[in-house]
């Protein structure tokens, strides 16, 4: 599966938890450069930052019950009282369907042995949005 969830630990983890965030806050159709999108990114980056997740189930879980430690760390960034349940609707939508499949499904990826099976070319075809295949390309 290309599950953008998994970050490493460590130095790197800043880098990557902002890079994910940016992935999947474009991925749900928010825009980065709005007030909004940005307020989003930044949610997603805190809790990314905070712990780390198997798949957009876990996480929409963990946020409709999120901490007060956490609530209070994201509280300044939600735009509205509706934001945050704005973001777990549209994170529910990316575990449902073929982008379940996409996503949360399947065998893990190994990178040189996909490399040389003409396969893949023809699945990102398949992905009908420009973001999709960005995000998809954007794991590697």
């Amino acid at each position: 599966s290309v599950n953008p969830l998994r970050i490493v630990e460590g130095e790197e983890k800043v880098q990557i938890a902002d890079q994910i965030a940016t992935a999947i806050t474009k991925l749900m159709g928010f825009n980065i450069r709005t007030e909004k999108g940005s307020a989003t990114k930044g949610i997603l980056y805190i809790l990314l930052m905070h712990r780390n997740f198997e798949d957009f189930r876990e996480l929409t879980e963990y946020m409709s019950e999120l901490p007060d430690t956490v609530k209070n760390k994201i509280s300044s960034l939600l735009i509205n009282d509706s934001h945050l349940d704005s973001i777990i609707r549209k994170l529910t939508l990316l575990s449902m369907g073929k982008n379940q499949m996409l996503f949360d499904q399947g065998t893990k990826l190994n990178i040189s042995e996909m490399l040389r099976k003409p396969s893949i070319i023809l699945f990102i075809s398949t992905l009908y949005l420009l973001k999709k295949k960005k995000n998809f390309l954007f794991q590697f």
